[in-house]
């Protein structure tokens, strides 16, 4: 019986990594590539700026809703509760809107009333998207949750033809992201749920509002490079970096599915597992090194063939960029475990701390040793969570 619940939870997190691969190898190995043969350096470098503060924002609220209703679903069925979280997705929809608003105005720079809408209209597709896959995630139906990852994938191949007869690159992810929402609606019913307080209520709702700060901090050292460098040095300098980090990210991209599952079922464990820690310390770690040398191996020879128009200027940070990223792999693998087994807290304190370093270190880097000083101080950034998440784990074994 435990060789087969070892053989599903492999069996789940291939099934996962499918199903979060199939729409990001689309969209870098084929939408993305399309994309900048057809729109100007400043053109796809506010796309690729936009769609960093949709996840920044969208899916980081999301995200916190998904993980906070998975770490308490089976404390809602011990009770036989339904309730609470159509009201704090209501609200926090509301927020997205809000910021959206104020922050696609700001990149936009002006009220450009149809871009506006289209903005919107995909954060919140990328929020109910996020939100209602944990209906299938509740019931470790990983073999939905990859059928939907193909859909989006299909998504926005379907989207890439509207934008190759209209010009318009926001339908790529209108319909990637749409098609992910009805098919959750249909799947999970999660739409029909009460609105109603439980005697639940408070103790989530903080839960989610102290996450909620804690994945904005955490998000902004994963997108805040190109938020940040897009109104430092414009749209042409975004589409180099972002260019020097896709085949990282590429790599890499197996550790959100695999975090993912880890937390699916370790939000069924007791504290007396802490020690796992330790084993996916090591585990991430050696994935982290194999993927790096994986990346340096094929990175010419990939932009050459997918980005020919910039190879001379991404090859200068691609060294630099991929070991931020598999630094910040690493950190995927860990973060679940403090997310289950410490206070909510600590991810405020560490995302805060890491997310200070990273700001502090990359634009002081930057003013004086250009991009290359910004990519140190990521580097420097991830390294600073890496380093107090182990000094948690650790100190809190010992008893200090």
């Amino acid at each position: 019986m435990i060789v087969n619940k070892k053989w599903k939870f492999i069996l789940d997190m291939g099934l996962n990594i499918g199903a979060v691969s199939a729409p990001i190898a689309i969209l870098q190995l084929l939408i993305y590539p399309y994309l900048a043969k057809h729109l100007s350096a400043e053109e796809y470098g506010l796309m690729i700026t936009m769609y960093s503060m949709w996840i920044v924002v969208s899916n980081s609220i999301g995200n916190v809703l998904n993980n906070i209703r998975l770490l308490r679903s089976s404390e809602y069925e011990e009770n036989s509760l339904q309730g609470d979280f159509p009201l704090i997705l209501y609200k926090w929809g509301g927020i997205n809107v809000i910021i959206i608003l104020i922050a696609s105005i700001f990149y936009l720079k002006g009220f450009f009333l149809i871009n506006i809408l289209y903005s919107i209209l995909i954060a919140t597709l990328i929020l109910l998207k996020s939100y209602f896959e944990v209906g299938l995630r509740i019931k470790l139906n990983y073999v939905a949750i990859l059928f939907n990852g193909l859909l989006q994938s299909a998504g926005f191949v379907i989207g890439l033809c509207v934008f190759y007869f209209t010009g318009v690159w926001q339908a790529v992810f209108i319909f990637g992201f749409s098609f992910c929402v009805c098919f959750t609606i249909l799947k999970t019913g999660m739409l029909k749920e009460q609105s109603k307080k439980t005697m639940l209520y408070d103790t989530v709702n903080r839960d989610v509002n102290l996450y909620t700060i804690a994945t904005f901090s955490n998000s902004s050292m994963s997108y805040a490079d190109k938020l940040v460098l897009y109104p430092l040095m414009g749209g042409h300098v975004v589409s180099i970096y972002y260019t020097a980090t896709i085949l990282g990210k590429i790599v890499s991209m197996v550790s959100g599915p695999i975090t993912s599952v880890i937390l699916s079922y370790i939000s069924k464990w007791n504290r007396d597992k802490k020690s796992i820690f330790s084993k996916v310390l090591i585990l991430g770690g050696g994935l982290a090194i194999i993927g790096y040398v994986i990346t340096m191996l094929i990175s010419r020879p990939v932009i050459e063939l997918l980005f020919p128009q910039w190879l001379d200027e991404v090859m200068i940070y691609i060294p630099i960029t991929t070991v931020a990223i598999v630094i910040q792999t690493l950190n995927s693998f860990l973060n679940p475990f403090i997310l289950k087994f410490y206070d909510i807290k600590w991810q405020i304190v560490i995302n805060i701390i890491s997310v200070s370093v990273y700001f502090l270190g990359s634009l002081i880097l930057w003013h004086f040793y250009g991009m290359i000083g910004f990519c140190v101080g990521t580097i420097v950034g991830h390294a600073a969570k890496t380093l107090i998440m182990v000094l948690l784990h650790f100190n809190a074994e010992k008893g200090v």
